[in-house]
């Protein structure tokens, strides 16, 4: 219960970010994990994904499964870079736009629908760019912006506080 006051002529965070569930109906399912739950423990068991993502990053979570799907949400500019489509291409992944309208689990199948097309897999993985952690910066008096592109709320830098890294959505997994 002791507190440290220090003066600083500037400060630095780095308080990075985390991966947050995206919403749409049944959101919460078994079945829908983070990539990187699918990464570290689930692909080995799990070889026919349906990945939620707009960036590179959904790619190279894709490109580990047998068979995969990459869904993106209506009105989402991907950003995916030319290598990755093309490591995409030949790996047969289908990209594919669409608002998911409902989800159905069977037993050890799992169906993402949308307004266009219905997908089949048996794990849904969430691979999006990381919300940056916005509590530190705000309490340090920083506004925040939404970033059109990344779909994530990042903070506004001062003369004397900067903010890098995962705080500003900026990941590892590049």
């Amino acid at each position: 219960n002791k507190f440290l006051l220090i003066n600083a002529e500037k400060i630095v965070i780095a308080s990075g970010g985390r991966t947050l569930r995206p919403v749409f109906k049944k959101n919460y399912l078994p079945g829908i994990v983070s990539r990187e739950l699918y990464l570290k423990k689930l692909k080995k068991k799990f070889n026919r994904v349906i990945v939620l993502g707009f960036s590179n990053i959904s790619i190279r979570t894709a490109l580990n499964a047998e068979k995969s799907v990459i869904i993106y949400p209506k009105g989402v500019k991907p950003i995916f870079s030319k290598f990755y489509l093309e490591k995409a291409e030949e790996k047969g992944i289908q990209i594919a736009e669409g608002d998911i309208i409902d989800v159905k689990k069977e037993k050890d199948k799992i169906k993402v629908i949308t307004e266009k097309e219905e997908f089949d897999g048996n794990l849904i993985v969430f691979s999006t760019v990381k919300q940056p952690r916005l509590e530190i910066a705000y309490n340090l008096g920083l506004n925040y912006k939404f970033n059109k592109t990344l779909h994530i709320y990042q903070p506004l830098e001062d003369e004397k506080i900067k903010v890098v890294g995962g705080s500003l959505g900026l990941s590892n997994d590049f």
